[in-house]
């Protein structure tokens, strides 16, 4: 099964539903989006077309990427 979404930004949702599609037996062989927002989703599984821009101050960036599972920690 391929999932999609239209936006991905922590891929919450994606894990949610490759949870679930393994629970009834199911087998993800992609996952794909038209969007990717922000630094948040750090595997590499994702198909995405593009990413889609956020804008915040630098202070609120930084303590984004401060957290290990958006930004992986610096």
């Amino acid at each position: 099964m391929c999932l999609f979404d239209d936006v991905v930004s922590t891929g919450s949702t994606m894990r949610t539903l490759e949870r679930l599609v393994n629970r009834v037996g199911g087998e993800v062989i992609c996952k794909a989006c038209i969007w990717r927002e922000g630094p948040w989703y750090t595997s590499n599984d994702l198909i995405f077309f593009d990413y889609l821009p956020i804008y915040v101050s630098r202070e609120l960036y930084d303590r984004f990427m401060e957290v290990p599972h958006w930004g992986g920690g610096r």
